[in-house]
């Protein structure tokens, strides 16, 4: 890579950080999960053994992976945002080299509009990097999308499971692809195990993943819209006699939506969808002041929704205040 396109690169990492890491930090009000997810992160930096000595019922590598950040940077809220506002920089990255800077913009919005910290924005990062490597390498690295696939395996069980089955159907060697996409798990297992705490881990992650879908499932309006989803990417499989692996691999990660059916699991399943939906479309076939209407929309949006967030927030406690690095002072 060149010394001109590393820097510019490095530059939209750095932007997209940023208002990443402001957005998510000072505007958006505190969300019940993102406390449970950063409350497991700090008990493991604390040397508490995850299903041992306190109850989770989804796979634990992002709580492995945002403790580190706890342990680097102090058990503040703020840790944990630093590491998923990262993986939004990487991912903005990702997105720029695949659409350029245009398409980016009109997705990134949809990105962060309801971000919070989660093992749910991980796993579509990690989607994401199976889905250019994908589309720009075919089955030159499928060992690789193997082993991603693992990963989020081992991040959230639900979606990881559902993955499986795009990996064995385009795989070229299903043995091969199955043991590589396990490996994260028996790494995992080992771990576990030696922690006493292997047999927690199974009840809770899966025995228990069964009676959560059933006491937890709702009927909301995106039930239908994710109903919608899935009926666009099966069209488009069909349409492409399934050669283009990404939208298989796509459906699959659908499951994320499963059993709750609210904003924030819909939106983390959209985002993909509209992916495939802006790379297919060639907007430099629009005039100029169109493609700039569609943005200026798409930004406007955005934009009331911040400042209906700003005039929302309480700061009776100042900024500087140990309390607010602490757990951010939002209603």
């Amino acid at each position: 890579m060149k010394k001109k396109e590393f820097l510019k690169l490095l530059l939209l990492f750095a932007i997209f950080f940023m208002i990443s890491f402001c957005y998510g930090v000072f505007f958006l009000p505190l969300n019940g999960d993102e406390i449970w997810n950063y409350g497991f992160s700090y008990n493991i930096a604390k040397g508490l053994v995850i299903y041992r000595d306190f109850n989770v019922m989804v796979t634990p590598l992002y709580f492995f992976l945002s403790s580190i950040f706890i342990h680097l940077f102090g058990n503040y809220l703020i840790s944990i945002h630093l590491f998923d506002c990262i993986l939004i920089g990487f991912l903005a990255i990702i997105l720029y080299k695949r659409l350029g800077l245009y398409k980016l913009l009109l997705l990134y919005p949809l990105i962060i509009i309801y971000y919070f910290p989660s093992y749910n924005y991980f796993s579509m990062f990690l989607l994401f990097v199976i889905i250019y490597l994908l589309d720009s390498h075919d089955n030159k690295y499928y060992d690789v999308v193997s082993f991603l696939a693992g990963l989020i395996f081992i991040s959230k069980q639900s979606i990881g499971m559902f993955l499986l089955i795009p990996i064995l159907f385009y795989s070229k060697n299903r043995l091969k692809s199955l043991v590589i996409y396990l490996i994260p798990f028996f790494v995992v297992s080992f771990y576990l195990f030696i922690q006493g705490a292997f047999f927690e881990f199974i009840n809770y992650c899966f025995l228990g993943m069964f009676d959560f879908g059933k006491s937890n499932l709702e009927f909301s309006i995106f039930f239908w819209l994710e109903g919608f989803l899935c009926l666009y990417l099966i069209i488009q499989m069909v349409k492409g006699k399934f050669k283009d692996k990404k939208y298989l691999f796509i459906l699959m990660f659908q499951v994320n939506a499963y059993p709750i059916f609210d904003m924030n699991h819909f939106v983390v399943c959209l985002v993909p969808v509209i992916y495939c939906v802006v790379k297919e479309f060639n907007f430099m076939r629009l005039r100029f002041y169109y493609r700039f209407l569609l943005l200026g929309c798409v930004w406007s949006i955005f934009v009331i929704y911040v400042l209906k967030l700003i005039f929302s927030l309480d700061y009776r406690i100042s900024l500087e205040s140990d309390k607010f690095w602490y757990l951010r002072n939002n209603k």
